[in-house]
């Protein structure tokens, strides 16, 4: 995943990149970047060096964040509440 990513950003440069999923990386706190270990150092470099920003900002799975939205422009999206509580 992270050779993808940085192949997306460095061959399409003027695209804009949206990558969402459930990501499963219960071991990041995407608010603060802050990782419990170092398994998911290099896609974090990937994800910050490449694309930019994760939108997610509240937990989607108990207290884990892993239902991840990520662009390079994140100012084309629009802040909303989650769905469900």
């Amino acid at each position: 995943m992270c050779l993808k990513i940085r192949d997306l950003h460095f061959n399409y440069t003027k695209s804009t990149i949206w990558i969402s999923g459930d990501i499963n990386l219960h071991d990041i706190n995407w608010v603060s970047s802050i990782i419990d270990g170092n398994s998911n150092q290099l896609l974090i470099d990937a994800i910050f060096d490449a694309v930019s920003e994760q939108i997610v900002t509240f937990p989607t799975r108990n207290n884990n964040t892993l239902d991840l939205f990520i662009t390079n422009i994140p100012s084309l999206i629009e802040s909303h509440d989650p769905f469900l509580e």
